[in-house]
């Protein structure tokens, strides 16, 4: 009876060496993001981080209200330039990658990078040094590594001219 007592005491068994690297790996995620938010914003750009959109997947969309071709979109990080020119907003989204599974894991989720592709001038990988080759990446994605000093843009992505509108009639959230 007092060893049932011990284990519905919340003695739980020590973590995993998977749920450890687990744990390292969902806290240097969101360091590599709070280090590429601080490095794209003294680089002059606005930026949002964990967002999530709703992307209309066909390129003509004629009845947008009742649309049921929405891809929905996460993206790590979401920037703008800081411009009051709409042309030269350049709109990039960066999926951060902090593990070679990670790097494995947003590769395979194809339909997710293209719909990020229809919101984005820009598609950049951002890992760790060592975690991602740049021959790996196909066109159009770019690599952007981290280190200690800093990052690096390894390989610049292939751009796509985007101006982003939202769809009338567009009501901001209160």
């Amino acid at each position: 009876m007092h060893a049932d007592r011990a284990v519905t005491a919340g003695h739980s068994p020590a973590p995993s060496s998977s749920d450890r690297e687990s744990s390292q790996a969902s806290s240097g995620h969101a360091a590599l993001v709070s280090k590429l938010v601080a490095y794209l914003k003294e680089s002059g750009r606005q930026t949002w981080e964990d967002v999530k959109f709703k992307v209309f997947a066909a390129a003509e969309m004629t009845n947008w209200a009742t649309s049921t071709d929405i891809a929905p979109v996460h993206a790590d990080v979401f920037s703008l330039r800081q411009t009051q020119d709409k042309e030269q907003a350049n709109p990039c989204v960066y999926q951060v990658v902090v593990t070679r599974t990670d790097f494995l894991a947003a590769m395979a989720q194809r339909q997710q990078r293209a719909a990020c592709e229809l919101i984005s001038e820009g598609f950049y990988f951002v890992a760790p040094v060592g975690v991602v080759a740049p021959q790996e990446l196909p066109a159009p994605y770019g690599l952007v590594t981290s280190d200690q000093t800093g990052f690096t843009v390894v390989k610049a992505p292939v751009f796509t001219k985007h101006l982003l509108q939202p769809l009338p009639p567009f009501v901001a959230a209160s």
